[in-house]
């Protein structure tokens, strides 16, 4: 039975897209498919030390260790979770800091509900949002702590 990995993966835009040199046909990569890395999700975190993104993949501890491979040293963070479980996988323990690091602000509405500002996700006043791949994204309530993975479930 093979084990899927959910997984984010702080890269950089530029080294990102250099994975991709075009058509399926000229795919040079081994050890992960193209569509692994087209089904990447991104967009719905704010982005890392302002030159990272967070790219969230469902694939193999094989794959994931192959795509960090290839884009070399300069990946800020990686984190993997075990599918079905959500428990920590060996590969990239959760650091909350550098979870609640590309958190969304919270928005803040007057009562015509137009946005008059925002106030940045802290520990008190988490914004814990994740998208699984080929799942509408979600807020997760509740208190974050190193067990993160346990308080969900």
């Amino acid at each position: 039975m093979t084990v899927l990995k959910d997984a984010w993966l702080y890269a950089k835009p530029a080294a990102w897209d250099a994975l991709d040199p075009g058509p399926e046909e000229d795919w040079p990569h081994a050890g992960f498919s193209r569509y692994t890395y087209s089904q990447a999700r991104t967009g719905f975190w704010k982005s890392y030390q302002t030159d990272y993104e967070v790219y969230n993949l469902l694939c193999t501890e094989a794959e994931f260790d192959a795509i960090v491979a290839a884009l070399g040293p300069d990946n800020a963070q990686k984190f993997t979770w075990d599918q079905g479980s959500g428990l920590d996988s060996p590969v990239g323990q959760t650091i909350p800091a550098e979870v609640l690091a590309v958190m969304p602000d919270h928005i803040i509405y007057d009562v015509d509900g137009n946005p008059t500002g925002s106030t940045a996700a802290t520990y008190s006043n988490p914004n814990w949002r994740h998208v699984f791949v080929d799942q509408q994204p979600r807020i997760f309530a509740g208190e974050f702590s190193y067990e993160f993975s346990e308080e969900f479930f």
